[in-house]
């Protein structure tokens, strides 16, 4: 794991107190977003899945796994999720589909070789490594999802 930097830190200690932390997400550009702590720090700019992209960016600065994360846009009153622990969302992605239309399935990070490590690691050992190292137990979140947009 990283070293906390000191806003990461300061951000932890603030957080530890509440039970939730809320991303706040505003347009960049058309299905674009900048998702912001409601501190105004941002987590992450110009993407297109700000809560499961905004997750992974917290755990990587050092915030807790376990620590409830929900989404607002800007100017709303009112979540768009259920608040769920910050490494269930961190375990998901979202796809467009021909058929069906948007899907949520497990996220899997790109493998990319270290210098002087050669090639990718591919195949089912590959892919259970990612798993166990990114979302060693993200718990099923269909149904979960109310009904916003993220």
């Amino acid at each position: 794991m990283r070293p906390l930097s000191s806003i990461a830190a300061r951000q932890t200690q603030d957080l530890s107190q509440s039970t939730t932390a809320r991303l706040i997400v505003t347009p960049a550009r058309p299905g674009r977003f900048i998702a912001r702590l409601e501190s105004g720090e941002v987590i992450v700019a110009d993407t297109r899945q700000p809560l499961v992209d905004g997750a992974r960016e917290l755990i990587a600065r050092g915030f807790p796994a376990g620590l409830l994360l929900t989404l607002r846009h800007v100017g709303k009153g009112y979540d768009s999720f259920v608040p769920l622990p910050t490494a269930a969302w961190a375990g998901w992605t979202y796809k467009e589909r021909d058929k069906g239309g948007l899907a949520i399935e497990r996220w899997i990070p790109f493998a990319v070789p270290r210098s002087g490590e050669g090639t990718i690691p591919t195949g089912p050992a590959a892919v259970r490594a990612a798993r166990i190292e990114f979302a060693p137990a993200v718990p099923a979140v269909h149904g979960t999802i109310s009904g916003g947009q993220s």
